[in-house]
């Protein structure tokens, strides 16, 4: 059985073959960007634009003086999803982003079609979070940071946002399977 799962997993290792001078070489599956060069170079710019918003906003609220993110695990647990879930959109988007117009089959599933569901968890990370806070700020008022937990509150609120929308952006792009 743990065979089986390992064959699953590294299925696409079958795509490649051996060379007669002893290389490797994919032969497999490409998906191609079903448009110009220039439209494909918009949507990543975009694509990085929410991104690097993203990852800003996250580390900016990471180090805001918010007295709940010292001793709260329900506000730092979710926080710290959150922010491993936005490492790993921004992981994604680096591997696609780098394949250019032709990515293959098994690079477009790791990342065409993850990036979405990565996002999500940023998502549910991110809206945890402000739920946490809120419950704390409920419990034990602002404690002289008000300005801050007011900014931690709108920083994620804006990730949540800005995720919404990359993953609407992520599931427009069009992609052709080719042999």
């Amino acid at each position: 059985m743990e065979e089986n799962k390992k064959k699953k997993r590294r299925a696409y290792l079958d795509d490649f073959k051996q060379t007669a001078r002893g290389d490797y070489e994919y032969k497999g599956n490409h998906y191609v960007w079903d448009g110009t060069k220039e439209s494909l170079k918009k949507e990543q710019m975009i694509l990085w634009i929410y991104a690097g918003l993203m990852i800003a906003l996250i580390v900016t609220a990471g180090c805001l003086p918010v007295q709940s993110m010292i001793n709260c695990v329900y506000v730092i647990l979710p926080f710290t999803v959150c922010f491993i879930c936005a490492v790993s959109v921004i992981w994604g988007l680096a591997r696609m982003t780098s394949g250019g117009g032709t990515l293959r089959a098994y690079v477009y599933d790791a990342t065409v079609e993850q990036i979405p569901v990565r996002a999500i968890g940023t998502m549910i990370g991110a809206a945890a979070t402000v739920a946490g806070e809120l419950f704390y700020l409920m419990k034990n008022g602002f404690e002289g940071k008000i300005a801050a937990s007011i900014f931690f509150l709108l920083a994620l609120a804006a990730v949540f946002v800005l995720l919404y929308f990359l993953r609407i952006r992520m599931q427009k792009m069009s992609w052709k399977r080719s042999l």
